[in-house]
């Protein structure tokens, strides 16, 4: 899938910026060391392993409220309020360090955005009564004091522990799709910069039952990480030591490392992610990319080369949109590809010492097919539908993501290196929780024109329950076996659990264990949850809630569940009750 938006994830960290002055901000808050540029947006992303597997079931965080990734590693923000100068976008999975990006929305538009996490290996059976030296990828290397550890909550920890480490190769461009943040950074003096990194690792500590441990107060480790060879030429002396701070994304400065020979070593007082990093002065570049006629250019690939910091990347939006934080005072190569993997423009532009817009750049992208998908989506009464997105499909494989105006168009031009006949869409009305059935559309010359669809079938797949009189339809993330259920929704962090046992074939009944969720009034969100059983410590009895009815019991992995249930639920105002009804494909 392509990207909808210019993001620097390279050695040139990134911000997505308007093509004009005028921003259409709503409200400037000094956050951080960037201000921040509120504006009404939507954010739709995507989670992939290192090898750009999509990866579902992972939680993510924007702006407090936490959602989960679908079975194609998507996540949807819908029409919240984000920061133009770069939403926070936090990212976590037991198997892998925790990941984060910045996004860069535009007001009233939608912004694509790709993540890749880390995988993270342990290895075990070093012991608190002994110096640990721990060796990691590339031949970096810890050291570990013996009697150094704590837990989470400072108290000493004894006994043994394992390490999970990963040291980043500054000199390998896939570094900078699973390292954290975008290379912003907070020097000592509390001033934005932007860094040029020369190695980077991640380190977490756990005991045997996972609980996560940290260097003790006045304790410190060693860090040795390598300088490779096609940058050792420029390596300082000495360089400054930079940590991930997980609660904002910035690099934040912290003591300093020392070269010794080929590696860069230095002390650390406790462990996430270390960066040895000379930093920048930055400014924001922004422009627009246009076709010979001058249309926009949507999802097209861009590259600005520094011969100091190294290559960014990013795409356009569908707007034709690009920007980035830069390093100022640098002269740069910006290159236009093609789907073709071919330069279809380059200029060399700058240097730059202030926020700079390019003026309009239109290029021709050579022997390719574009192709102009459009149409419009319908309400169930007849009306244009204003919260749609199109979920467009080469065959199996999702291509893009198409929100609605408020007209109830969509529209998006596409540059293929291949030839096309047919697209598959999708579509969703998002508020109301409908969708259209699968539709197949021909592409005829450059136009795949879908015509109007209605939006109004029921879903395929879904849990409605109502909980003190609110009311919540979930129908993306589902997944049921034949001990409980989980669903939710990816534009939102409402969703619905529920286990049981103890199924009956003769009555086509089991028993419920525990439901619990959260839904939102309004702005405000409202947990619920009950553990039914007779031990005073489950909150709630057996009594409180019915038996799970099933009108059907799946048999095999595909097959429907559909059921409902009603009892009573525990919310902040005490028992409240509740009714569901269900319809899920069996999972395992």
């Amino acid at each position: 899938m392509k990207k909808l938006l210019f993001l620097f994830t390279g050695l040139l960290a990134g911000i997505f910026v308007a093509c004009h002055q005028d921003f259409d901000i709503t409200t400037a808050t000094p956050i951080g060391p960037i201000p921040a540029a509120n504006v009404q947006a939507s954010l739709y992303g995507r989670v992939m392993d290192p090898y750009n597997n999509p990866l579902s079931g992972v939680t993510v965080i924007v702006n407090g409220q936490t959602y989960t990734t679908n079975n194609q590693g998507l996540f949807f923000v819908y029409n919240k309020t984000l920061d133009q100068n770069g939403t926070y976008v936090q990212v976590t999975s037991p198997a892998y360090f925790p990941a984060a990006r910045f996004a860069y929305p535009h007001a009233g538009s939608s912004t694509y955005l790709e993540i890749n996490m880390l995988s993270k290996y342990t290895q075990s059976n070093f012991s608190t009564t002994t110096d640990a030296e721990v060796l990691v990828n590339g031949g970096a290397s810890i050291l570990i004091p013996a009697g150094s550890l704590v837990t989470d909550s400072g108290m000493p920890y004894n006994g043994t522990y394992g390490v999970a480490a990963s040291w980043l190769d500054p000199s390998a461009s896939e570094t900078f799709n699973v390292m954290p943040g975008d290379l912003r950074a907070q020097n000592a003096d509390g001033e934005a910069r932007v860094l040029k990194t020369f190695g980077m690792i991640g380190v977490e500590l756990s005991s045997p039952s996972g609980q996560a441990l940290q260097i003790a107060p006045g304790k410190k480790a060693t860090i040795r990480l390598p300088i490779p060879s096609s940058i050792q030429a420029s390596a300082p002396s000495g360089i400054a030591l930079w940590h991930f701070q997980e609660s904002n994304g910035y690099w934040v400065e912290e003591g300093q490392a020392n070269r010794e020979g080929n590696f860069y070593v230095g002390e650390v007082s406790h462990f996430s992610f270390w960066n040895c990093d000379v930093p920048a002065d930055y400014i924001l570049l922004n422009g627009c990319l246009g076709n010979a006629a001058g249309q926009p250019l949507a999802d097209v690939r861009i590259t600005l080369t520094s011969s100091q910091f190294g290559t960014g990347y990013g795409y356009t939006d569908e707007q034709g949109l690009f920007g980035g934080m830069v390093p100022a005072n640098e002269t740069l190569i910006l290159k236009v590809w093609n789907n073709c993997n071919s330069v279809a423009f380059e200029t060399t532009i700058g240097p730059f010492s202030t926020n700079t817009t390019l003026s309009k750049i239109n290029v021709d992208l050579g022997n390719q097919q574009p192709v102009n998908i459009s149409g419009d989506l319908l309400d169930c009464n007849g009306l244009p539908l204003t919260t749609g997105l199109v979920f467009v499909f080469d065959h199996d494989t999702l291509f893009s993501i198409l929100p609605t105006d408020e007209n109830g168009h969509f529209q998006g031009i596409f540059y293929m290196c291949y030839t096309l006949n047919t697209l598959n869409l999708t579509t969703y009305d998002v508020v109301n929780q409908l969708q259209s059935t699968s539709l197949s559309i021909n592409i005829a010359g450059n136009t795949a024109n879908a015509g109007t669809i209605p939006v109004c079938s029921a879903l395929d797949e879904y849990v409605i329950i109502n909980v003190d009189t609110v009311s919540r339809t979930y129908y993306q993330n589902t997944t049921y076996t034949n001990q409980g259920f989980y669903a939710s929704n990816t534009f939102d962090s409402n969703y619905v659990q529920l286990t049981f046992s103890n199924y009956s074939a003769s009555t086509n009944q089991a028993t419920i264990n525990y439901l619990g969720g959260l839904h939102n009034i309004g702005n405000l969100y409202q947990s619920y949850g009950c553990a039914y059983c007779t031990d005073p410590n489950c909150g709630c009895d057996p009594g409180d809630t019915g038996a799970l009815m099933f009108t059907h019991y799946p048999q095999f992995i595909g097959d429907y569940a559909t059921g409902t249930a009603s009892g009573s639920v525990f919310v902040s105002t005490g028992l409240q009750p509740y009714t569901l009804s269900f319809r899920l494909k069996k999972t395992q």
